[in-house]
């Protein structure tokens, strides 16, 4: 006898037939309420996280003021969307240049204060971020190891 061409048993199932449409239109309604529950976990859980967003912003400008960056200032000559202005050249002006002597003109230039483009960007604290996920991952396996190992002896 092989395993594979074996002859499919026949089974009687015992349930009446009413008892089999009673547990149909069950299920269904547990379907329609099993849907219902679900939008109105979603729902809820939209609205918790919004609140604690914004309650937890309005706790932090309650504490530190505002949240929003201070821009840089800027020369207080010029308006900060123009680009620096080059002033026009100078001749000198000295009596007792001797006679036959070349002119000589200078360019001057007044720079607009700009923040440092050299400097290291803001630590904002990304690497700090995956160090306690990675030091809390461990821990967690950690525990959960020694749990199931102390388990284990018990049983």
């Amino acid at each position: 006898m092989w395993p594979f061409k074996k002859k499919p048993v026949k089974t009687t199932n015992p349930i009446p037939k009413e008892i089999k449409d009673f547990y149909e239109s069950e299920r269904r309604g547990r379907s329609g309420v099993a849907w219902l529950l679900a939008f109105g976990t979603l729902v809820t859980t939209l609205v918790l996280a919004l609140a604690l967003f914004f309650g937890g912003r309005w706790v932090y400008r309650k504490l530190k003021g505002t949240d929003t960056p201070t821009t840089p200032s800027t020369s207080q000559n010029e308006p900060a969307d123009q680009p620096p202005t080059v002033a026009e050249p100078t001749k000198p002006t000295a009596p007792n240049r001797p006679k036959g002597s070349p002119t000589t003109t200078k360019t001057t230039v007044k720079k607009q204060s700009t923040p440092s483009q050299s400097a290291q960007l803001a630590n904002t604290g990304a690497g700090n971020i995956l160090g306690v996920f990675v030091v809390t991952t461990l821990l967690g396996s950690g525990l959960y190891y020694a749990l199931c190992a102390k388990e284990s002896q018990l049983v």
